[in-house]
Order: structure tokens, then sequence, then C-alpha cells
């Protein structure tokens, strides 16, 4: 659905995690293309083409229909490696206002605000941003944690200040979404 401010919502925000019953799901059955507004828009987002369109819907349906592959079973040398490296995390990505660019850059950079807040929580580790070569207002950011649940208890430890932040770095963006919670598979 689009939200009267022009972001699309998807179950979650900055904030954090929408609750479990909203949570990212596979759906069962893909949508006919023009049966379902929202999927057609994000379908065909920023692509040049209808090909590129089709081409994205044909692996992102593929993707779908493929069963999760089953996990191997932990090694505590796997764990401790996982911790060193960063094994969860959460991809951002932002739509700058252009008179707020050189602010965003301080507040989401390596040396910012978000990254001040996050390095006060156990199990942080760095964060990205990187900017789009060729649309210079797309940026995302790549929030490295030693684990999903360490990201948790951060979000939950620090919520308020987390909620404060975000409101006053809120006019720097159009618009702002999850593309989603990651972690390295080995």
């Amino acid at each position: 659905m689009l939200a009267a401010t022009g972001r699309i919502e998807t179950g979650t925000n900055r904030r954090g995690p929408a609750p479990a019953a909203a949570a990212h799901r596979r759906p069962a059955t893909l949508p006919a293309p023009g049966a379902d507004p929202l999927w057609d828009l994000v379908m065909n987002k920023r692509l040049n083409t209808p090909a590129q369109s089709r081409n994205l819907q044909k692996i992102v349906a593929e993707f779908l229909a493929t069963p999760a592959p089953t996990p191997a079973p932990a090694t505590a040398k796997a764990a401790r490696a996982g911790s060193a490296t960063g094994s969860y995390s959460c991809v951002w990505e932002y739509r700058v206002r252009p008179t707020f660019v050189a602010e965003f850059e301080r507040a989401y950079g390596a040396e910012g605000e978000w990254v001040a807040l996050f390095r006060r929580a156990d199990g942080y580790l760095r964060t990205e941003l990187h900017r789009d070569v060729d649309d210079p207002l797309r940026f995302i950011t790549v929030d490295h944690w030693t684990s999903r649940s360490a990201h948790a208890a951060f979000q939950r430890e620090f919520r308020e200040d987390y909620a404060q932040l975000d409101d006053r770095c809120e006019a720097f963006t159009l618009e702002e979404w999850l593309i989603g919670d990651f972690a390295v598979r080995r």
C-alpha cells in the first residue's frame, strides 16, 4: 500500500520489524501481471524496459518457487567465524531530498549519528553507506551485526533513542524502505 507520505508500506520501517503476523512471507502464488498494482509497482521499480521487468519477474518467481535450503548444523567454529565477520545484515534503501544530501551522508555515514547509536550496542560491527552511481539521490545502507538476536536486542534496548534519531533524520529523505535482512551463507 502506498502511504499518504509517498512511502511504500512493507510491514516494517526504520524503527524495527513489524509484528510476526506481518513478517515477510513468500506468497503461495504469484499474481498475474496487472492483477495486483502493488506487485506490478515493486516488480517494475527502476527498470528501464519491459524486457527487464519481465526478466526480474521471472527471476523472482523462480526464487519464490524454490524451497528454502535446509541449513547446515552450526558448529562452535562456524559461530565464532560468523561473529567475527558479521553473519547478519540489514539493508535499507533511501531516496534523499536534493537539499539534504550532505546532511544525509553525515548522519548515515561511517562516523555519523546512526553509527554512534549502533556502537552503543553489543554485537554491532559496522555500517556501509553506498550511493548509486547513476542516481545521486539514491542510497543504501548495510548495517552489519554479529547476529539477528544482537540486532533485536539493540532495538529493544535503544528503542527510544532510535525513534528520536529516526524522527530527526526523516526530513532528509523522500522515501526509505527495508530491502531486507540478510545472513551470510557458508
